[in-house]
């Protein structure tokens, strides 16, 4: 009965043992799962960040030109008005762009004022 009941308890302390480590075991691998994972989703956070930035560049940059584009073709469309101040305006106006951006609009508006 004796050996029996030490038998049993050295068992039970195996099993207690066995168990803290398979539980230490599990705790470790979640825990490099964890970091693993973490590590994946901030690159891929990174990256993300990155594009969304290229793509407001590009954003800022079409929406500048269009803009541009938007006030060269109002102004030309003032050049017919009525108004004479409304006309020495627009040709102010065309003269600074072309001035600040000769290779979009130097050559159109020169070529406008030709014809």
């Amino acid at each position: 009965m004796g050996n029996l009941k030490k038998y049993l308890i050295k068992c039970v302390d195996i099993t207690i043992v066995s168990g803290i480590f398979f539980h230490s075991f599990f705790a470790l691998i979640g825990i490099i799962f964890t970091i693993y994972f973490a590590w994946k989703n901030f690159n891929l956070t990174d990256l993300t960040r990155l594009q969304n930035y290229e793509m407001g560049k590009e954003n800022i940059s079409l929406t500048t030109n269009k803009m541009r584009s938007e006030k060269f073709q109002e102004n030309l469309k003032n050049l017919s008005s009525d108004n004479l101040l409304i006309r020495i305006g627009a040709i102010s106006i065309l003269e600074n762009m072309a001035r600040n951006y000769p290779s979009e609009y130097y050559w159109p508006i020169v070529h406008f004022f030709l014809m």
